[in-house]
């Protein structure tokens, strides 16, 4: 440092020179801690439906004659027996049944089923009313108040 000859005063001080160069930036601090989590959102809106699976049939096994009933509407009989077996179809004043109701079955022995439509109960039917052999399905449906239509494998 220049000595100061006599003790004169020190002067101004001079313009502040330019800033320097950026200095490198610093490494990064540790993570905070995660904060809470926040409230649930709202519930979506409900997605199509799927595609509806086949339609089934509840089997059931009969043996003997019988009478139709609006609860076995739907139902594939396995009529079985060693001889003929009624299935009686009703009319509506007696059992009443569900118009478009669907009853079907097969004659699963050598018994024969043979379809009895009481008095007053219409049957509309190509072939007859009587299964033809072991084997043989057929189909009935109530058309309306007490007309029904007979199909399947039938004989006279």
């Amino acid at each position: 440092m220049p000595t100061l000859g006599g003790g004169g005063t020190v002067g101004p001080a001079g313009p502040q020179g330019p800033a320097g160069p950026t200095g490198p930036t610093g490494a990064t601090g540790p993570a905070g801690a995660t904060g809470a989590t926040g409230p649930q959102g709202p519930t979506g809106p409900q997605g199509s439906a799927g595609t509806p699976g086949p339609p089934t049939l509840t089997v059931t096994s009969k043996a003997g004659s019988f009478t139709l009933a609006n609860a076995e509407a739907g139902t594939h009989y396995e009529c079985t027996g060693p001889s003929t077996n009624t299935i009686t179809v009703p009319t509506n004043a007696n059992v009443p049944i569900t118009v478009g109701s669907l009853f079907e079955g097969h004659q699963d022995d050598v018994g024969q089923l043979v379809f009895s439509f009481q008095v007053g109960a219409n049957a509309f039917t190509p072939m007859g009313t009587k299964t033809r052999t072991q084997g043989s399905p057929w189909q009935l449906m109530k058309l309306h108040t007490d007309a029904w239509l007979l199909t399947g494998d039938l004989t006279t």
